[in-house]
């Protein structure tokens, strides 16, 4: 497999450029970024990237890019509200909600998290074997150690330069794997619902923007301990109005309100760097609020 590793690309998105796009307004988007703690106006170009999948960009970018494709049709049904009449376009939009499922900044946290707990425990299993890590220490430095503190440093060395070699194509293919098994799994659950947002209110979009919920549990997606099959609710904002879930019959359901303010609520707890929404709006206001009352408290 090793023959398909390339350059990587930078900053690929992790949200699709096709659904930042129906967040602007005069081709910005209102920001907030974790990093630099501030909000700020950027286009969709600049925002929402990450080096995501460092093995394999290309092929999961023909991936995305196939369901990407089909979302300004879409789009256009959503806003005639005739997507639920047409089968491609609810298969389109579930799996939508399945690549941003996968293909989000909290699935690489939940990853990562992942990885570093099984890196810690071969680690902590080598640690017990001195002749071995005695033998590399010869091998790779010609060296013999003079105390614990050698034998320790070539054991971390080792482990993680294995773990800088595997990690980022195993990282590549379970994300393709779990793509599909999303994909089945949604398919098989229930029906697209369609939330339309009341005039006046308007959604956030963070980086991790699939929400998944289960009872008893305060998270609200894989990097919070949730995972995908264990989810009773999975709901993802796709503009400032529209909300698409899962539900037991196809639906349009309104969004008051109050029930926009709880689904924008589980955006801010879920994202990892960045949460965004049209600038001007009620949820822009309320994200410059908050951050002030933050910084300012009274």
């Amino acid at each position: 497999m090793a023959d398909r590793l390339v350059e990587p690309q930078k900053n690929q998105h992790t949200v699709s450029r096709v659904v930042l796009r129906r967040f602007v307004h005069g081709e910005v988007l209102s920001v907030y970024d974790r990093h630099k703690d501030a909000i700020y106006r950027k286009g969709p170009g600049g925002v929402f990237r990450s080096n995501f999948d460092r093995f394999d960009w290309a092929t999961a970018e023909q991936r995305w890019g196939a369901v990407e494709s089909k979302m300004h049709a879409v789009y256009k049904l959503l806003d005639e509200r005739r997507a639920l009449d047409n089968p491609d376009a609810v298969e389109t939009l579930r799996d939508l909600v399945a690549m941003h499922w996968v293909r989000s900044s909290a699935m690489r946290a939940a990853h990562e998290q992942v990885a570093q707990r099984v890196l810690n425990d071969r680690i902590r299993g080598l640690s017990s074997r001195p002749e071995i890590l005695s033998v590399l220490l010869r091998q790779r430095t010609g060296l013999v150690a003079a105390g614990a503190a050698e034998l320790d440093w070539i054991n971390e060395r080792v482990h993680q330069e294995l773990f800088d070699q595997v990690n980022d194509e195993m990282f590549s293919e379970t994300v393709a794997q779990y793509y599909e098994k999303v994909r089945a799994d949604l398919a098989a659950r229930g029906r697209v619902q369609i939330g339309y947002v009341d005039p006046g209110a308007d959604l956030l979009i963070g980086d991790a923007p699939v929400i998944t919920l289960r009872p008893g549990h305060d998270g609200v997606g894989p990097h919070q301990g949730v995972a995908f099959m264990e989810a009773t609710d999975i709901v993802m904002p796709i503009s400032p109005t529209i909300l698409i879930g899962m539900g037991p019959e196809p639906a349009e359901v309104p969004i008051t309100l109050d029930v926009a303010r709880t689904f924008n609520s589980y955006q801010r707890r879920g994202f990892v760097r960045w949460i965004a929404c049209r600038p001007g709006g009620a949820s822009d206001r309320e994200m410059r609020q908050e951050l002030a009352n933050v910084r300012h408290p009274r």
